[in-house]
């Protein structure tokens, strides 16, 4: 007997020894699901959550997957053998496989996931009977163990043989009853079942059932042997709910060895535990079915209860609490009979809100410790209240008209000390009061001198003075305590340096002792010894300024910076120099969910707490970095008062709400969900067309659910599809974000947030792609990894290898055919044609010969009139001259002649005549000789002359063609020649001399198509494209060829006399600059561009007639 109690001493010691995680809240904030919020059926009977991170819902209505945003239910249908067995589902089970089963009132299923139908087990139709099936349960081996009505049933996994194991009056052995209401497998794999008449005990490997009744001695034994759940906790303890309460007993060998009954001392009251779970904290849950959900709290010895409050979304669902269970995020799952199905976090909290009845108003405009327990909280519309931390107790302090020295105003906004610790309070009408906590009486101490917004108090800051700071909505005042006396700053718009504005929001003393003004035009810093102002200001030029002109609260950390909260987002104060103040800003796009800045609190870490119109935001100034929390987190729904913020001294914070009391924390207690999500693909629609796995009516055909497909196959006529995704992370699915990409389409990741999980795409080319999505959970905690969807697009069979194969294979036999009929006639006329060309190219070389020769006599053009010019002068000086000598000569000879006289020496007269005719005969021969320069001079002259003649109006068309075939020929085996002329209008031109610029500009082109075939090896033949086109004032000629082009350091030379880029011998230099000249002679302009290694064009421009 002595170590029986000693045993149920030391059980007893282990249930009361608290547990790690034992600091649990008091009070948790459920979000529900139910029918109004999408959920198909009001009884959820039992959850799982599956390895792909769905949830299912058992109940009354089918079974229900869920992705946090979308519900697919899977009903029976009495034509379809595949679908689910009975619309009362009571069972889920996930074996080791991945198999999920489904236990019905109807039987016993199990899920196929591919095709998302059903096989039941036994199969329908067979001898073997339904199932009512209540509990599955798997022993780890391949054995799963069933719940039923009509007893015990053990399935073979690997072979799918069924066993019933029942009761057997004759058999003490046998099962206790056949009517089995729960499993639970211990430690040594021993498997304690739950009956209508007790529990019962079956060790591995045998048929052989231990009996053990609950409770006999009662007139109500029936109830209390009546077991509705069981469950073995980490620490062996085996928990049984029965229809009238609960026990727990310490097991070994098969047997219990200590048991203790729980009572109403104890939190459990008279009445049916339908429920049991085990938290991954190793707490312990219970269900009930009337007094809603219990918790084990070690610590304390008892169950704290969570119940339905009526009109309160953040409370249970209902009080009948059908099932529970816990996901791999931490969320705790409480299915109930009536209302749907509620959710918590229990990885996530540390916030509690304080609504209570107790205070005489909820809207909390200030906050002020009393010493570690207690706490000041000033109401807007309720006086003030001295709250206990401890009990939850609460004095109220009020106007009364009836009492002199009551409260002067019950709408109260502020809240002080002064250094001798007296009480100070604002209100909205009646300025400050000072409150005396021995008498319990206010003496009021009004400012208004003819403006009542000087009583509308804002804030009350003590200074290092002993000075109290009134920040008003009609100025700044200063007041003596001891004195009484008070000084008012107020705006004056004539001087610069006055009060930036009478509204004042909030005042600072920083440690360096200057005092900040926070107003509704800005931020001051006030210097007492001269009375002025100096203000900073939102610029929205600037980006260091202010960033916005409503200064809400001020604070200044441990490390001296200064923190300005404002109505658009929070400032730092980063620079004072030059007598301008600088700011690095934060607000929406740096993570802050709400800027509007209403309280600011820092905690011992360094980090900041600020409460805003949405919330509560913690922000790391080190890492600049926001994390957001809502009233889905526990705290206060709503707004928040301006100002209300208050940090006890152990580093407990209060923030008070606009109409929903006051939230409090501390932030070491603060946690989130640290748990990544899973991501899945959870839709693909083609044309808005959500296609499931099988084949679909626009002929996709999807293998397996897209949450399960690793690629898919669409087709060009498919070009217009859309992807859904979930991040599968319950805590609160609304604040998951996401990040999408489609590789090859979207440079970069594309956000969006859970009001938009899908993406579209439309006419992409075919190809392949790969489809990725990231998802983070509430508190911002990202998987990385996520989704990837490879995803193929077939092309046109017209754009496919094997049907370019099959065109280009016919196009090569039609080639062959034409061919093949051609061949005849060319065989018959090539003698003929062998003959033409022969004469052809005679013609064709005498031809080129005499446009070489041409070529070259032109090119002395300019060179014979420069020397025509330097000769014809002296050459007609000597002409002359010659001339005049002969005459000259022939009168001398008569002069001498006349001189001898008649009896002169005939010798004498005949040596004389024969040396003047001697004479003569040279003049003659410079007469000659000079007659032969005049000759030449104008030879010269008629050949360097332009020609003369009038310009005939004709279009170029037929002589720019003639000459591409005349040189085609020549130059086929370098080069292909077209000539496309859009344009041919008639022109006034000299068509010789044009055609002497075009056969320039072809040759040329052929030349350098020629030399870069002999300098790559590669003589496939170039291309040289001619081609026209017109405006209203111009015709131009382009020569485009595929040769060598033109280096950038000669092109501008190209035109000069004599300059030539071909080999010494090979070219005069002078074409280019004949043409040049030609083209300007016919007021037109000759261009060229040209890329080195690919080609060069040629424009002629030529004008057109008016």
């Amino acid at each position: 007997m002595s170590s029986l109690r000693l045993s149920l001493a030391a059980f007893l010691l282990c249930l009361l020894c608290p547990v790690a995680w034992a600091a649990a809240p008091d009070r948790l904030r459920f979000e529900q699901l139910n029918p109004a919020l999408g959920l198909p059926q009001s009884s959820v009977t039992a959850i799982l959550q599956d390895r792909d991170g769905f949830m299912w819902f058992a109940g009354q209505g089918g079974l229900t997957r869920y992705d946090g945003y979308r519900f697919l239910t899977f009903r029976h249908d009495p034509t379809d053998a595949t679908s689910i067995s009975d619309n009362s589902v009571q069972a889920l089970h996930e074996d080791r496989a991945g198999q999920l089963w489904v236990g019905t009132r109807n039987g016993l299923q199990r899920f196929n996931p591919r095709s998302e139908n059903f096989s039941a087990y036994p199969p329908r139709g067979s001898k073997a009977g339904y199932l009512d099936v209540r509990n599955i349960a798997s022993d780890g081996k391949g054995i799963l163990w069933i719940t039923t009505r009509s007893g015990l049933v053990r399935l073979d996994g690997a072979t799918g043989q069924l066993a019933t194991e029942r009761h057997d009056p004759a058999n003490p052995h046998s099962l206790g009853a056949d009517d089995v209401t729960g499993l639970a497998f211990d430690a040594a794999g021993g498997l304690w079942i739950g009956t209508q008449q007790g529990v019962d005990y079956l060790a591995p490997g045998t048929r052989h059932f231990t009996h053990f009744r609950i409770d006999d001695s009662a007139v109500d034994a029936l109830k209390r042997n009546a077991v509705r759940s069981l469950k073995i906790d980490r620490a062996g303890t085996l928990w049984v709910g029965t229809a009238l309460g609960l026990e727990a007993w310490r097991i070994a060998a098969g047997a219990p060895t200590a048991r203790r009954r729980f009572g109403s001392a104890e939190g459990i009251n008279p009445g049916a535990v339908t429920a049991l779970f085990e938290d991954s904290h190793g707490t312990l849950w219970a269900g009930t079915q009337t007094d809603g959900l219990k918790r084990w709290d070690a610590g304390a010895g008892r169950f704290a209860a969570f119940v339905h409050q009526s009109g309160n979304p953040a409370s249970l669902a209902d009080n009948y609490v059908a099932s529970l269970f816990e996901d791999r995020a931490g969320i705790l799952w409480a299915g109930t009979w009536f209302g749907g199905t509620s959710r918590v976090d229990l990885n996530a909290g540390g916030f509690r809100h304080v609504l209570s009845g107790a205070l005489s108003s909820n809207k909390i405009s200030a906050i002020l410790g009393d010493g570690p327990g207690s706490l000041w909280l000033a109401t807007y519309g309720g006086g003030v209240n001295r709250y206990d931390l401890q009990s939850g107790q609460t004095t109220v302090y009020r106007h009364d008209a009836r009492v002199p020295h009551s409260l002067n105003d019950d709408l109260v906004t502020a809240l002080g000390r002064d250094q001798q610790g007296q009480l100070w309070v604002g209100t909205r009408n009646g300025g400050l009061s000072r409150f005396d906590p021995a008498s319990g009486r206010f003496t009021p101490r009004a400012f208004a001198t003819g403006d009542a917004l000087s009583d509308f108090i804002q804030a009350i800051v003590p200074d290092r003075a002993g000075m109290l700071w009134i920040a008003s909505r009609g100025g700044l005042h200063r007041l003596d305590p001891r004195t009484n006396r008070a000084t008012t700053f107020r705006h004056d718009a004539a001087i610069e340096t006055s009060l930036s504005d009478n509204f004042i929001w909030a005042i600072l003393e920083d440690t360096r002792g200057r005092l900040w003004v926070g107003t509704s035009n800005g931020l001051d810093l006030f210097d007492p010894a001269s009375g002025r102002f100096r203000h900073a200001r939102h610029d929205s030029r600037d980006a260091a300024s202010l960033i916005h002109n409503r200064v809400s609260f001020l604070h200044e950390a441990a490390d001296g910076t200064l923190w300005v909260g404002t109505g658009g987002g929070l400032s730092r104060l980063v620079a004072d120099s030059g007598g301008k103040l600088q700011f690095k800003s934060y607000a929406r796009h740096q993570g802050l969910a709400n800027p509007a800045v209403d309280g600011i609190l820092e905690d011992d870490n360094g980090h900041l707490w600020i409460s805003n119109d949405g919330g509560i935001a913690d922000f790391d100034p080190r890492k600049e970095t926001f994390r957001n929390y809502t009233s889905r987190d526990g705290m206060a729904e709503g707004d928040y008062f301006v100002g209300a913020a208050w940090r006890q001294p152990d580093g407990a914070m209060f923030f008070g709400s606009f109409n929903n009391g006051f939230t409090m924390f501390d932030p070491r207690e603060v946690r989130g969900n640290d748990r990544a999500p899973p991501v899945v693909i959870t839709d693909i629609q083609i044309y808005n067309q959500s296609v499931r796995s099988g084949p679909a009516p626009n002929g996709f055909v999807l293998d397996a659910p897209i949450h399960r497909a690793r690629r898919v196959v669409l087709s060009h006529t498919q070009s217009v599809f859309s992807f859904e995704f979930a991040a599968l992370h319950f805590a609160d699915p609304q604040r998951n974000q996401y990040a999408y990409q489609l590789e090859g389409v979207d440079r970069s990741w594309v956000a969006t947030d859970a009001g938009k999980r899908f993406a579209t795409y439309t006419n992409l080319d075919p190809g392949n792609y790969v489809f990725r999505v990231k998802a983070s959970n509430k508190d911002g905690v990202w998987n990385e990894a996520g989704v990837a969807l490879a995803i193929t697009i077939t092309p046109p069979f017209w754009k496919t290898w094997w049907f370019r194969l099959a065109a280009g294979l016919f196009v090569l036999a039609c080639v062959y055919a034409v061919h093949r009929i051609r061949v005849r006639v060319l065989l018959g006329q090539k003698r003929e044609l062998a003959r033409q060309v022969a004469a052809s190219l005679q013609g064709l070389q005498n031809a080129q010969q005499q446009l070489v020769l041409h070529e070259k006599m032109a090119s002395l053009g300019t060179l014979s009139a420069g020397i025509a010019h330097e000769i014809n002068n002296p050459s007609n000086f000597a002409h002359a001259g010659a001339q005049v000598l002969a005459t000259e000569l022939e009168r001398f000879r008569a002069f001498l002649l006349a001189l001898a006289g008649t009896d002169a020496d005939a010798a004498v007269t005949d040596s004389l005549n024969a040396r003047i005719d001697a004479l003569i005969r040279q003049s003659a021969t410079i007469l000659e000789g000079t007659s032969r320069i005049r000759d030449l001079v104008r030879d010269l002259g008629t050949f360097a002359r332009p020609d003369e003649g009038a310009m005939t109006t004709a279009p170029i068309g037929p002589n720019l063609l003639a000459t591409v075939h005349l040189v085609r020929t020549l130059y086929a085996s370098v080069a292909d020649i077209t000539c496309v002329l859009a344009a041919d209008p008639p022109l006034a031109c000299w068509p010789a001399q044009l055609n002497q610029v075009f056969m320039n500009l072809i040759v040329n082109a052929c030349h350098a198509i020629e030399a870069k075939q002999q300098r790559s090896g590669d003589f496939t033949p170039g291309v040289l494209a001619i081609s026209s086109r017109a405006d209203a004032a111009w015709l131009y000629v382009d020569f485009e060829d595929s040769g060598s082009g033109i280096d950038p350091g000669v092109i501008d030379h190209i035109y000069e006399p004599f300059f030539t880029t071909k080999p010494t011998g090979q070219g005069t230099g002078l074409g280019l600059s004949i043409s040049f000249g030609i083209v300007e002679r016919h007021g037109g302009s000759l261009t060229v561009r040209s890329k080195p290694g690919q080609g060069s064009c040629f424009t002629v421009r030529l004008p057109l007639p008016a």
